[in-house]
């Protein structure tokens, strides 16, 4: 390890270790909010008792840390340690991912720091939520996704065994399978027929419809169809106190899409209004501090993003291609139900949007999209 090298690791510990310590300090570690029903389903198991509802499997990763917890008399501190362990261990191997692809340790400094420095992203490792392990597991994932040359047998093993990780630590893991089977789907099967092409890519679409029906139907006194009928920008905050029509209707995809051919106007308004709210990041309950802060850290970040697509002329090598599929499903599930209170959708997208910023797009002429 040369002097540069250990220079760069020496300021990435600190810095890490100055955030990490300053929120921790500062708010303590959280066992309030999310954090009740996970301790409450963690009990459940301690009793030998099922679920409250089955969509609690998808948080089932974060629910076991909990049942260890309590099972052998912890602390919530030995979990928080270990968000805190997997986090620094994701940032390691963002930048060792930044600088095999940039040749630059400089430029994988700053993408390290700057993924460090993102309070509201760091914020969830003091936290008994699912995110601080979903955001490290995501990026070691992706890294693990991005550097594969050949989708063997071992790598695609690889594969669904992290895939199902992802699933079982939040909902959201549903996402980035997603996102994978585009990945894979372009880069693989270039030379295949259209027709053959278009048969796969429709049995991946009903899997994932299917997939994402039964998820709408395990949720326990959940309604997709009321963010639509109060007009939800944030989740649970209505911005229609008394719609017309009924409010229940069965929670199906079926349901949420005959919903929005019936009612396009509307849609469309939604549509904006989530999008503002999903790109945007700033709300109105948030301090001035904390919405300076968002506005100088992302804005200058999507700059510089337009600047490379520019640049290239649109024209997107593969890790574009994945982070793309990426933001825009996590925004397909906004338009369609709700942001999150926090931004916690648009901040699982954080890293990413610092590869994109970080790593310039510059394809190779097979990997060009016209």
């Amino acid at each position: 390890m040369n002097f540069k090298i250990k220079f760069n690791w020496i300021t990435i510990l600190l810095v890490w270790v100055v955030v990490q310590s300053a929120i921790i300090l500062k708010s303590g570690i959280n066992t309030n909010g999310e954090a009740l029903r996970f301790i409450q389903e963690a009990n459940h198991l301690l009793k030998n008792e099922s679920f409250s509802t089955p969509i609690y499997f998808m948080y089932l990763l974060e629910i076991l840390l909990v049942f260890l917890k309590l099972k052998f008399s912890f602390s919530f501190g030995w979990i928080i340690t270990l968000h805190l362990l997997l986090n620094f261990f994701s940032v390691k191997i963002f930048y060792d991912f930044i600088n095999k692809n940039t040749e630059s340790e400089r430029k994988a400094l700053y993408g390290a720091l700057l993924l460090i420095i993102c309070i509201p992203f760091q914020y969830y490792n003091s936290l008994v939520y699912t995110e601080s392990i979903f955001f490290s597991l995501v990026i070691i994932y992706s890294c693990f996704l991005l550097k594969i040359e050949k989708f063997n047998l071992l790598n695609c093993s690889k594969l669904f065994a992290f895939m199902i990780l992802l699933c079982i630590t939040r909902p959201s893991g549903i996402f980035f399978v997603a996102a994978t089977f585009i990945y894979i789907f372009l880069k693989e099967l270039q030379n295949i027929s259209l027709v053959l092409k278009l048969l796969l890519l429709l049995i991946m679409i009903n899997l994932i419809c299917l997939i994402l029906d039964a998820m709408m139907k395990s949720g326990q006194g959940v309604n997709v169809l009321l963010p639509f009928k109060e007009e939800h920008i944030i989740c649970d905050v209505a911005t229609v106190v008394n719609p017309d029509g009924p409010l229940l209707g069965e929670s199906s995809l079926y349901s949420l899409v005959n919903y929005v051919i019936t009612h396009p106007e509307q849609f469309l308004k939604l549509v904006w209004l989530r999008s503002l709210a999903f790109f945007g990041l700033m709300r109105s309950y948030y301090s001035n501090v904390h919405n300076v802060f968002l506005c100088l850290y992302f804005y200058p970040i999507y700059g510089v993003i337009i600047f490379h697509n520019i640049r290239s002329k649109c024209r997107f090598d593969w890790m574009y291609k994945y982070i793309l599929s990426l933001i825009f499903i996590f925004w397909l599930s906004v338009i369609f139900s709700c942001d999150e209170w926090h931004s916690r959708f648009f901040l699982t997208l954080a890293p990413f949007l610092i590869l994109m910023a970080i790593i310039s797009n510059k394809p190779m002429k097979k990997d060009l999209i016209l």
